[in-house]
């Protein structure tokens, strides 16, 4: 966290690749949730392959509003 942004990250150790497309026909459209709020504030959404080469991390970028403690 900064003065203007939150950012979070998940990871998981699932190969299936996802994309943002995706995200609409995945169980429980999470992931859709969290994109939908991500461009409400400003900010985005971004997958990753793992580092360590098996899964992925999707990371999340809030803008925070101005005077937000």
């Amino acid at each position: 966290m900064t003065d203007h942004m939150l950012a979070a990250s998940v990871g998981d150790l699932d190969s299936r690749p996802l994309t943002l497309a995706d995200a609409g026909r995945t169980p429980g459209h999470g992931l859709r949730t969290v994109a939908d709020l991500a461009r409400t504030f400003g900010g985005d959404v971004r997958i990753d392959p793992a580092s360590g080469g098996r899964g992925k991390t999707v990371v999340v970028r809030f803008i925070l509003p101005e005077g937000t403690p």
